[in-house]
This record gives C-alpha cells, structure tokens and sequence, in this order.
C-alpha cells in the first residue's frame, strides 16, 4: 500500500486482546511525529532483523520535520540515493529501506516484539512510537520462516487460522508471501494442478 497512511497510522489496523481475552482496535494516535511506515518482521539469517518489503504500508505524505519543515517522504527516500556518504552497494530494495529506516535492526527489540505477538498481548513495542509499526505476522507470512521456523510457523498458523477446516472468515486479512520458492522456480506444469484430498 502507498500514500498517506493517517488513518491507519491512527492505529486502527492494529487488533489487540485485552486481558479478558477480547479483541478490540488500538485507538491511540502514533505518538512519534513522523511515523513513515509500517511492516511485518523478516526473519533474515537466523534472526529477526528487519520488515520485510514484500507488504508494507508507506507513509506518502507530506510530514512536519521535527524542525517545522515539511517534505514529502518519496522525495527524502528519493534525495537519499543521490547521497554519497548514505549510498552503497544494497543487495535488495528491503536492505536499502531498512537502512533508510534502521529502527528493525534492533534484534533484542525485535525479539520483544515476536515474544509479545506470541503471547497476544497488546504492545507498544509492536505498535510503536518510531518511524515502522509492526505489523503483525499474519500480514505477512513468509514462506522461508517455515521451512527456517517450523515449530513458530505452526504455532502462528493454529493461532490464525485455528484448526483444519475452521471458519474461513480466519483467512481474512492473512498474506502468504512466497519468499522460500517463488512460483518461477516452480517446476512448469502445463495442465490443471490435482486436487488435493479434502
């Protein structure tokens, strides 16, 4: 998602349980002057470090800088890439935005995050007061953490779905992102898949 994110920014997306177990949505407003983004945790060799760029929600708009100046975020992200000093060699788009937005470098602050989303808790950690809110895993679900996570993978899939052949309803706002096999490095099928036993 693209553009000015204010009302999402305004926490709405964010479903939280309370202590009696009942779910409602984070009203708070983003106490951080210039929250630019948000994205789920990437879990990138061996540990969580980063959001992953597959599904992000950034934040177009026009900001107030800390000083009383305005610009817009595409053309600060923009001037970066013409920076001597900040520009490098990146080996992919996601690293480029997290060291344009290191806030998820922070591996012990991430492990909260997860620790506190394991837990359903409700959490400034997760809905922050920086520059990246967390989305939650399901917004997210990275194919690689199965295979590098299984034990996680399964404990989030039960938690999100519950179990086999629950209510649909479940999968609403769930995004699986192939990151462990893309479907061009799947092998070329050239006739309907079969069904798999219901």
């Amino acid at each position: 998602a693209v553009g000015n994110l204010d009302s999402l920014m305004d926490c709405s997306l964010f479903a939280t349980n309370d202590s009696d177990g009942s779910q409602r949505v984070a009203s708070e407003k983003m106490t951080y002057e210039v929250p630019r983004l948000a994205g789920a945790l990437d879990y990138y060799h061996g540990r969580w470090m980063h959001f992953n760029t597959g599904v992000l929600l950034y934040n177009t708009a026009v900001n107030k800088r800390k000083d009383n100046s305005q610009v817009s975020e595409v053309q600060r992200v923009y001037k970066l890439t013409q920076n001597a000093d900040f520009m490098k060699r990146f080996e992919s788009d996601q690293i480029y935005l997290n060291n344009v937005y290191p806030e998820r470098t922070n591996v012990e602050l991430n492990n909260r995050i997860i620790e506190e989303e394991n837990e359903n808790k409700s959490s400034n950690v997760r809905e922050g007061k920086g520059e990246v809110i967390s989305l939650p895993f399901r917004s997210n679900m990275q194919t690689h953490v199965e295979v590098q996570l299984p034990q996680f993978w399964e404990t989030r899939k039960l938690q999100i779905f519950g179990p086999a052949n629950s209510n649909a309803a479940a999968y609403d706002g769930t995004i699986l992102h192939f990151t462990e096999k893309k479907g061009w490095q799947c092998p070329e099928l050239y006739e309907p898949p079969s069904t798999p036993n219901a």
